[in-house]
């Protein structure tokens, strides 16, 4: 399930849905919502708990705050079943952090709304908007999450040449660079995409720095997790690994975009297992050495939080 099948959940009755979603992307989430509403000619309204009352989006992300006062959106939209409308609440629904489980309360208002507006014929719906959506097993049958999902090379082809194309002439002489920034781009959300690049694009002079703005800019957010980013690895000569040397050079071909045209795909990867000192970690640098792409070193001890719950949602955030 994706987040453009969101309206066919509509028309199929679903009244209440949660969508998996990075902070970064609410005015993205909310564009593509608004469209949804204005399709079907009704108002749409966000809510969280930085609010004391409702919210209406107007002109795609323009928040205008309504007379209806509201501490718990949830329950507002219990006790007012006869407003129309396709309502967001972010963070509405999120357990316990102390905990990491729904409370008997939270449960119940949920699973009550879920039941409500479903019967109800004044065409209202509900989307929750969550970093990390995860249920107690009584709830997760009645609410379907739709992640909000990275965008494709393609994607970012197309939002990276607009926002650069008024700063950098893109030539032949140039292409290389550009690929180079797209690749870099490969895993960062549109909407935190667009705002990294908008606020870099004043700081740089080449799309060499630009590409190194972006790079600083994930090994910022993988130093905040715990995890170690090493753009460059230092690995020396790499003595009986002839093999290993000769698929990894094979492998790198792959990277480049002659290799496009030929439909040649680069492959998922592999997992190198073995007791300590038999090099696997000279075996991990080499490969990054050899394909020109940073190394990421993550120890499984930082992936985890005091409960299941925050493991999770740290582990969704990277």
């Amino acid at each position: 399930m994706e987040f453009k099948d969101l309206p066919m959940l509509f028309d199929q009755g679903q009244t209440v849905v949660a969508i998996e979603s990075p902070l970064t992307e609410r005015a993205k989430v909310l564009e593509f919502l608004y469209e949804v509403a204005q399709s079907r000619k009704l108002p749409l309204y966000f809510w969280n708990q930085g609010y004391t009352r409702l919210q209406q989006v107007l002109e795609v992300t323009r928040l205008i705050p309504t007379d209806a006062k509201c501490t718990s959106g949830l329950v507002w939209l219990l006790e007012h079943n006869d407003v129309p409308g396709i309502f967001v609440f972010e963070g509405a629904i999120s357990p316990d952090a102390a905990t990491g489980r729904f409370s008997q309360k939270l449960t119940a208002v949920l699973s009550n709304l879920i039941y409500n507006l479903a019967a109800n014929k004044n065409q209202q719906f509900l989307v929750c908007v969550e970093s990390y959506a995860e249920f107690p097993p009584s709830l997760a049958p009645l609410l379907p999450v739709i992640p909000y999902t990275l965008p494709n090379i393609t994607e970012i082809q197309q939002v990276t040449k607009k926002l650069i194309e008024k700063r950098f002439e893109l030539n032949l002489s140039n292409f290389n660079e550009f690929e180079t920034l797209v690749r870099t781009c490969l895993g960062i959300p549109l909407g935190e995409l667009e705002m990294l690049l908008s606020r870099s694009l004043g700081l740089v002079h080449t799309l060499e720095e630009l590409t190194n703005a972006v790079l600083a800019h994930k090994k910022s957010k993988l130093k905040s997790q715990g995890i170690e980013f090493i753009n460059e690895p230092d690995v020396p000569q790499a003595s009986g690994l002839d093999l290993l040397e000769e698929i990894l050079e094979r492998a790198a071909a792959l990277l480049k975009p002659e290799a496009k045209h030929y439909n040649l795909r680069f492959p998922k990867g592999m997992i190198l297992w073995g007791p300590p000192g038999t090099g696997k970690s000279l075996s991990a640098k080499l490969a990054a050495s050899k394909m020109g792409v940073p190394m990421v070193a993550a120890d499984w001890a930082s992936l985890r939080g005091t409960t299941t719950y925050e493991s999770r949602v740290f582990q969704s955030s990277i």
